[in-house]
């Protein structure tokens, strides 16, 4: 329970165990919690006990893929193949990542990739489709993707945040990792953002390479050929009136 001024109330304290002092001659050195609760007793419980906030946050080596599984092989060809001035073509296949993900009942629609040089944060676009097919609701869907070893900061997520407009969700596409503090700062802020780290990247693209009867080489291939079609000059909001 908290005093006013947040820290022991060591007057009040210090009154209560003198035997001559009275209950009524202490209260109104009491906290203010204490005070309520002598008014209005159990009816004022639920208003002040102490809230307390659990996260789930995930560690490092759980957002990786385990050690010696294929996935980790696949998690290292991704590295490889877009290396250097080829890193940010990762965003076609973060398109692919977002589809598979969030479209296993058919509700989600792929858009387009952003122009590099005009994202303002958000590297793809999409829908969710959700409800009847009768005015169903349309949910715009604003991804950022980084091929990256190491780890997303707080302020990278915050980023993406920043883009959303009211009724817009966001997926963020990592290779890497979510800092716990990233982690931390997006459950407290209540963002509307799916994470998806490196471990599931390589689980999706190895299940992909799977379905497809490619490796995994030959299947990046097939989806960077796709990325200059994939891009185009649009605004996000666009997505919603398309059929």
């Amino acid at each position: 329970m908290k005093a006013e001024n947040n820290s022991l109330a060591w007057n009040w304290i210090a009154m209560r165990r003198d035997p001559t002092r009275s209950l009524e001659e202490t209260l109104p050195h009491a906290p203010t919690a204490w005070r309520r609760w002598t008014e209005f007793g159990a009816s004022s419980l639920d208003s002040l006990r102490q809230q307390l906030l659990t996260y789930r946050i995930l560690t490092e080596p759980e957002q990786a893929p385990i050690p010696g599984t294929r996935e980790t092989e696949v998690l290292s060809e991704i590295l490889r193949f877009y290396a250097g001035p080829r890193k940010h073509r990762f965003e076609a296949l973060a398109e692919r990542i977002a589809h598979v993900a969030l479209g296993a009942n058919g509700s989600y629609r792929m858009g387009w990739v952003t122009k590099a040089s005009a994202d303002r944060g958000i590297d793809f676009v999409g829908r969710l489709d959700l409800g009847t097919n009768v005015g169903p609701l349309r949910v715009v869907v604003a991804g950022q993707a980084k091929c990256q070893i190491g780890g997303t900061s707080p302020a990278q997520l915050s980023r993406l945040a920043s883009k959303l407009s009211r009724g817009w969700v966001g997926v963020f596409i990592t290779t890497g990792y979510f800092s716990q503090q990233a982690q931390m700062e997006l459950q407290d802020d209540g963002y509307p953002i799916l994470l998806i780290d490196g471990r599931r990247v390589s689980e999706l693209v190895a299940r992909a390479c799977i379905q497809s009867g490619v490796s995994t080489l030959e299947f990046l291939k097939l989806v960077d050929a796709t990325y200059e079609d994939r891009v185009k000059p649009r605004n996000a909001s666009e997505i919603l009136s398309d059929e």
